[in-house]
């Protein structure tokens, strides 16, 4: 069956900036630079990678304010939520810069499942008092709820690493009580069990939680839609094509090579895997590019868009590129 597929990879290499990583990490990327050598390119904007995903889905431009993160992520747990204010929680770590604080890459910490648990453990009577209380989800993506509606605009975390953090706390009607709760949970955090284990083990402390994404826990769910398979880790999407009736799967079918990348499609992989440029240009040699050039040398008639940084690539017939057009350079993928 012919190709037809979105893939969303929403980050940019860093590791392209050192020559000598982009030279070891780009020329085993052979896959990637025969895509990129048929294709379209354009620029996009980087931040609504979500909106370009949905649109090509055939879902309406309003559907990711219709339905914030926070209710996406309640309609995909296994758990009944009560209706009230719902967000996605993060535990991260903040961490001080000259004059300001920053937050850490999401990627520098990670939390097992019981050191999660024993967190929430300690937070939820203290919540109790205020209507509140957090689900565990994944040990580094909770779910508070509240019975009370909570209105206030939140920034995702991705978008505040290594920023001065005055600028992206939470914002609105209830943003000031919501900001004093979170330096009493940072209070409670700093002296928790967990964090002097994870101290005296020279590993990054939970110092802090980052909420984002509010909204209305769903009573009622939307009318089904006919939408393609999603391969994805995140759980904005995940939520949202559930609610919808959508095929989801996780990227672990993806890392271990048993997806197979024929019909109709969408992919939309939020973390970026670890490591230098070499490293993950090989994993995504391995993972993605490599089986999409396959199935696409194998039907003549696959299209497939490609987001990846502020680039938009559009691979349209296995004799997309024409020798009289600019052939793109590979590391523009992730400029």
């Amino acid at each position: 069956m012919p190709i037809d597929a979105r893939i969303s990879l929403p980050w940019r290499s860093r590791g392209l900036q050192s020559a000598e990583n982009s030279a070891n990490g780009l020329a085993a990327a052979s896959a990637a630079a025969w895509f990129v050598a048929r294709s379209r390119r354009r620029r996009v904007d980087p931040l609504v990678w979500r909106e370009w995903l949905t649109a090509g889905a055939g879902l309406d431009e309003d559907i990711l304010q219709r339905f914030p993160a926070g209710s996406c992520l309640a309609a995909s747990i296994p758990v009944s939520v009560p209706a009230g204010s719902v967000a996605c929680v993060q535990p991260v770590h903040l961490q001080t810069a000259i004059d300001h604080l920053q937050l850490a890459e999401p990627g520098s910490m990670a939390l097992s499942e019981a050191e999660a648990c024993a967190i929430l453990d300690t937070l939820n009577p203290h919540l109790s008092a205020c209507s509140m209380r957090l689900l565990f989800v994944e040990p580094m993506l909770w779910l508070l709820h509240s019975e009370r509606a909570i209105d206030c605009e939140t920034t995702e975390p991705v978008d505040a690493v290594g920023k001065n953090l005055r600028g992206y706390l939470p914002q609105g009607r209830d943003a000031a009580g919501l900001n004093r709760l979170l330096t009493e949970l940072q209070m409670i955090l700093h002296e928790h069990p967990v964090n002097v284990l994870r101290r005296e083990r020279g590993q990054i402390a939970v110092n802090a939680l980052w909420p984002w994404g509010f909204g209305p826990s769903c009573s009622t769910r939307p009318a089904a839609m006919v939408l393609p398979e999603l391969h994805t880790d995140d759980p904005w999407l995940r939520g949202l094509w559930q609610l919808h009736g959508g095929p989801v799967t996780t990227l672990e079918r993806l890392s271990n090579g048993s997806m197979d990348m024929n019909g109709d499609f969408a992919m939309a992989w939020r973390v970026p895997p670890r490591g230098d440029c070499e490293q993950w240009m090989r994993v995504l040699e391995g993972s993605v590019f490599a089986p999409l050039k396959e199935a696409l040398q194998k039907y003549s008639g696959g299209r497939v868009s490609l987001c990846t940084g502020s680039a938009e690539f559009q691979f349209a017939g296995r004799y997309g590129w024409r020798p009289w057009r600019r052939r793109p350079e590979i590391d523009e993928l992730f400029e």
